[in-house]
């Protein structure tokens, strides 16, 4: 058995709304996540690609990482187990600040927000994967989202 990808030990949300008076309304959402399982290589090896077309297929199943170099060689990135790994703490905090307002001439509720997603700016990693150099290999993390800010305007009838 193996740790699903959505299996987190920890998972904590906490959101605080205080309405400031009949037409403004602030909130501040904070989350906090243990790190999702991957599955990271556990050592390397030098083989001979006798099928360069075969590379990219492998490369697919997500399991193996191949880099051709001019000897006609490969490094293969060898995991012996799945989710093997735990990637970093995730977590961010996000911002609004909300403006209602009653317009009798249409009869309708309106809404301004003014958003920021992830306020601090942390970069949480999404992904971690080989990258190979000079017969080395490095990891590196990739991330989504930076700091988001967004402006929303809807209207009820």
């Amino acid at each position: 058995p193996f740790p699903n990808y959505y299996s987190r030990k920890h998972n904590f949300n906490i959101e605080f709304i205080y309405k400031i008076n009949k037409h403004w309304q602030t909130s501040a959402i904070f989350v906090l996540m243990s790190g999702i399982p991957y599955t990271m290589p556990t050592a390397s090896y030098n083989t001979i690609n006798q099928y360069p077309f075969l590379s990219a297929a492998v490369w697919e199943e997500g399991f193996y990482y191949f880099v051709e170099n001019k000897y006609n060689e490969e490094i293969m990135a060898y995991d012996n187990q799945i989710n093997n790994y735990s990637l970093p703490l995730y977590h961010r905090l996000d911002l609004s600040l909300k403006y209602s307002w009653f317009w009798k001439k249409i009869k309708s509720d309106n809404e301004v927000s003014f958003n920021i997603y992830n306020a601090y700016n942390h970069m949480n990693p999404f992904l971690v994967y080989a990258e190979i150099n000079d017969n080395n290999i490095s990891f590196v993390k990739f991330t989504l989202f930076p700091i988001i800010p967004s402006i929303s305007y809807s209207i009820k009838f």
